[in-house]
């Protein structure tokens, strides 16, 4: 008998995923934000869990994106979060690994992939896509934790990384606590 399927109490973000994120943006945060950041439990410069619940994870992203990008809106500063996240974990040995496997299948076939690359990261994330037309999809997330802006620029940067040429991500629907995105990039 298999593990039971995670509810919001016990949904978890991964050490790699956090540690990402707060390599990515220490250098870009201030005093104020990395103090913000320590009443959450996550110190930007010390040892972090195995795992934090999902919402202390957004309320980190949510810090980072209006310390480090203050004159963005909320979901633009999540988006540029995530870029820079992304861009750290491809560094790593996980995302390396991932990356290479990806960019080997190609952005359509990533996008099937989706919800297993992003289990890496959690435990409770899933994902439906439905193709539109050729290099066109809508993908529904079950749960983005308030930070629509975050999955944005991951899907964007992700996709970018696999040889994904003129990406468009919109927002198409958002319903607490999922969020649909609209996807597409030249063939």
């Amino acid at each position: 008998m298999g593990m039971p399927p995670p509810t919001e109490a016990n949904h978890v973000i991964f050490e790699h995923i956090v540690d990402g994120l707060l390599r990515a943006l220490r250098p870009l945060l201030s005093p104020a934000g990395e103090a913000k950041l320590r009443e959450l439990g996550l110190d930007p410069n010390g040892k972090l869990n195995p795992a934090y619940p999902a919402q202390v994870w957004a309320s980190a992203v949510k810090i980072c994106a209006a310390d480090a990008f203050p004159g963005l809106s909320p979901l633009e500063g999540q988006r540029q979060v995530a870029v820079r996240t992304v861009d750290v974990f491809t560094g790593g040995v996980l995302g390396t690994a991932m990356f290479s496997l990806l960019r080997l299948l190609g952005p359509d076939r990533t996008i099937g992939r989706m919800t297993r690359n992003l289990r890496s990261g959690s435990n409770y994330v899933e994902t439906r896509s439905t193709q539109i037309e050729p290099h066109h999809y809508e993908i529904w997330i079950n749960d983005v934790s308030g930070v629509p802006g975050f999955y944005k620029g991951m899907l964007e940067r992700g996709l970018d990384l696999v040889g994904a040429q003129g990406i468009r991500i919109e927002l198409a629907e958002q319903v607490e606590p999922a969020c649909t995105y609209r996807v597409s990039w030249q063939g």
